[in-house]
């Protein structure tokens, strides 16, 4: 919930954003680790680590080093993740490559074609789904 300033990661105590490396520190990596089931305390996929005692600041347990690695990549989630998924919005907006460029701020256009974003699941479902139709449209008897 934002704060009345409209901060979202605000810090509970100074009302003000926390820095960008303690937002991910706190928030995506280990919701990245949260993904998988925890092989140490065995909590699901969802629900933080059990630990049997409270953390220092008493309101969120840590998470196990075993389900960091039973996580792999999605223990990596991080403002990098962000600048691919932006990429992927812009995309399915249907905006102009040049325009998805500049947002993106990349010196080239190859980098921001070649490497940032991946077409949405609904949009290549779409997609294929009109060549399924093609493929099967019954052909005209010819006379």
């Amino acid at each position: 919930m934002p704060t009345a300033e409209g901060w979202v990661f605000a810090n509970p105590i100074t009302n003000r954003p926390y820095h960008p490396t303690e937002i991910q520190k706190r928030h995506f990596r280990p919701s990245g680790c949260c993904l998988v089931a925890c092989p140490t305390c065995g909590a699901a996929p969802g629900v933080w680590c059990w630990q049997g005692q409270p953390t220092a600041n008493g309101k969120r347990v840590l998470i196990h080093d075993t389900r960091k690695v039973a996580a792999g990549k999605l223990g990596e989630i991080g403002w990098h993740t962000f600048r691919h998924t932006y990429r992927s919005w812009l995309d399915e907006t249907g905006a102009p490559m040049k325009v998805q460029q500049e947002l993106m701020r990349h010196a080239s256009i190859q980098t921001t074609m070649n490497i940032y974003g991946q077409a949405m699941s609904s949009s290549k479902r779409e997609a294929n789904g009109k060549v399924v139709e093609m493929v099967l449209k019954p052909v005209a008897a010819s006379a």
